[in-house]
């Protein structure tokens, strides 16, 4: 049974000897704020934000933090009237702010280490410090959206990114720093997801820097106001609650199963949340994890956590898919999901068209054998990278290509599949076990991502399957232990 949140909170151990060594005199600690609008209001005229006990710095003294702003809306609150009840609520400890955030903001001309207005809120930090007697400050940061769209290259935006973080610990060196993955924009690209695999190779290499949630799903659960940027106070709410119940998960898991734990819509038990914890440290450790570009579970307590990319980089383009809680997706005809998710367009840890694989476990498959019918691919004319299953059982596995492995059968129940392709190899595993590997050379990759129950080409190609999904995935080929990644994701599938 999954607990309540305040249940969760209570029994997780939270993390109050930390905020104990954070607190001042007066039960009180100091979270410094930086970065774009969605630090200061909604900008939507969709309300306050909720009473609390929580402080603003002003510039000389630290005021009642009130229900609106702290930004140019009259009426609008923020996150951190939330995260200040919130807060006050779980630890007994009054949250301060110095709120830095500024709207239109970007990581390359203004949160880049060196900028006049991240030197004054620095200054403003290290100020308020002093006059409220805190031991250690916090970090809140929130930005990167308006880079997503425009601004220097990637590369620049990137240094300076790392530049913002290594800028904060050189001053702070005990601190933490809890960043929210930026969300949706108008007008992203694939930049976008670029910017978001160099935030997570930060995030592995940063002990101190934390993923606290993602944004990237907040249109999809309805909490963006009408400007289809800005989070409604709703919105702004729920992130609030968020950053958080990230400082309340138990500190004793692993930094990336908490930002995996935080980032769902619902609320998880510790069933649920050990059993994800235990895996994602074995992936890790294993050198599986931080090499998979992409990872949707179908198993779920709420449908919108079908949503979340438990790697933090992309937002899938759901199809109405059947939503079978606690247990999978289904997929059929009109009915698929898309992985927007690329070689060209995340090259990650060298993630290419020679270097990948598409995982897909099956809980039950449900089409007739007659007919083609596709588990999951992409292709554009004899370019494939799929795996499909003619009318009679012969499972073909291409990874760009128009030949590779073959398997008689038919797809199976509780069966996952996998096709990768290393270098000049076309390789398939079944339940993480090397099935056959065929020897073709690779055509280019395409732009779109693959369709999970149908093959993409300009949309769903017409060999749709009505099969229950328990979770898919992609990465590079190379670097993954499939037995591993299939026998450590069999073994948490057990428990949740």
């Amino acid at each position: 049974m999954e607990l309540t949140k305040k249940q969760w909170w209570l029994n997780s151990g939270g993390s109050a000897s930390i905020d104990s060594d954070y607190a001042n005199g007066s039960g009180e600690v100091l979270f410094i704020v930086q970065g774009d609008s969605t630090t200061i209001d909604s900008n939507n005229s969709t309300g306050a934000g909720p009473a609390n006990n929580g402080k603003l710095w002003n510039g000389s003294s630290f005021a009642a933090l009130g229900t609106v702003g702290p930004g140019v809306a009259t009426v609008d609150g923020s996150f951190l009237q939330q995260f200040a009840l919130d807060y006050y609520t779980r630890t007994g400890k009054v949250a301060c702010f110095v709120n830095s955030g500024v709207g239109g903001t970007k990581v390359f001309d203004t949160w880049n280490g060196v900028s006049s207005t991240y030197t004054n809120s620095m200054t403003q930090a290290e100020a308020a410090r002093v006059a409220g007697g805190f031991p250690k400050v916090r970090f809140l940061l929130c930005c990167l959206v308006n880079d997503s769209t425009a601004g220097d290259t990637l590369a620049t935006v990137n240094a300076n990114f790392n530049a913002w973080i290594d800028a904060i610990l050189t001053t702070y060196p005990t601190t933490e720093i809890y960043y929210s993955m930026f969300g949706v924009k108008t007008g992203q690209t694939t930049r976008a997801q670029n910017l978001r695999c160099n935030v997570r190779e930060k995030w592995i290499a940063t002990e101190r820097l934390h993923i606290a949630y993602s944004d990237l799903y907040l249109a999809d659960w309805g909490l963006i106001g009408a400007d289809g940027v800005h989070p409604t106070q709703t919105g702004h709410n729920f992130r609030g609650a968020k950053f958080d119940s990230y400082l309340g998960l138990d500190s004793s898991y692993s930094k990336f199963a908490r930002t995996i734990i935080n980032s769902q819509y619902s609320t998880w038990g510790t069933t649920r949340a050990e059993a994800v914890n235990t895996a994602i440290s074995t992936l890790v450790g294993g050198n599986v994890w931080h090499n998979m570009v992409a990872y949707w579970l179908g198993d779920n307590i709420h449908a919108n956590d079908r949503f979340v990319d438990w790697t933090l980089l992309s937002r899938l383009t759901d199809r109405g898919v059947t939503v079978n809680l606690d247990s999978n997706v289904e997929t059929n005809t009109g009915q698929t999901l898309n992985i927007p998710i690329t070689p060209t367009s995340i090259p990650y840890r060298t993630h290419s068209n020679t270097d990948v694989f598409l995982s897909i476990r099956v809980a039950d498959f449900k089409s007739a054998v007659s007919g083609t019918k596709i588990l999951g691919g992409v292709s554009s004319g004899t370019n494939i990278f799929a795996m499909q299953m003619g009318a009679t059982g012969i499972i073909t596995f291409y990874c760009w290509s128009n030949s590779g492995p073959t398997k008689t059968g038919g797809f199976l129940d509780n069966t996952r599949y996998v096709v990768g392709r290393n270098a000049g190899e076309v390789i398939s595993w079944i339940n993480g076990t090397e099935n056959a590997r065929t020897t073709v050379a690779a055509g280019s990759a395409l732009t779109t991502g693959p369709e999970i129950g149908d093959r993409y080409t300009a949309g769903p190609a017409g060999f749709a399957v009505n099969s229950e999904i328990k979770d898919y995935c992609m990465g590079l080929a190379s670097a993954v232990d499939q037995a591993l990644l299939h026998s450590t994701l069999e073994t948490m599938y057990a428990s949740i």
